[in-house]
């Protein structure tokens, strides 16, 4: 499976990114499995401040760092690593919500 056919298979599942520390744990192990010089830098996860993140932020995200793990020969790594979460693992959409931002990321305090 490549990078765009494994991101249409979590989107069709409502899965937007790993959630919380499995995202955390994802960036520490495409890290680790890079096997090229970092040519730049790895986005981080949206987690803790970046949580108010739409589902759609979050996936173009996740998206990103496929595309550092492709960069860096570490894809297929990557992939496995993700396709081995539980779905408990993994930040769920209702569908509806996919775009909507927390009332906090348009500055509604």
């Amino acid at each position: 499976m490549d990078k765009s056919q494994f991101l249409k298979s979590i989107r069709s599942d409502n899965r937007s990114s790993p959630a919380g520390m499995h995202w955390e744990n994802f960036r520490k192990h495409l890290v680790r499995s890079a096997k090229l010089e970092a040519k730049f830098k790895l986005p981080n996860p949206l987690i803790l401040g970046g949580d108010i993140a739409s589902h759609a932020e979050k996936h173009l995200r996740l998206s990103e760092q496929l595309d550092w793990a492709e960069a860096h020969d570490c894809l297929d790594d990557a992939l496995a690593f993700l396709s081995s979460l539980p779905p408990a693992a993994w930040n769920v959409s209702s569908g509806a919500d996919w775009h909507d931002e927390h009332p906090w990321a348009r500055g509604e305090w």
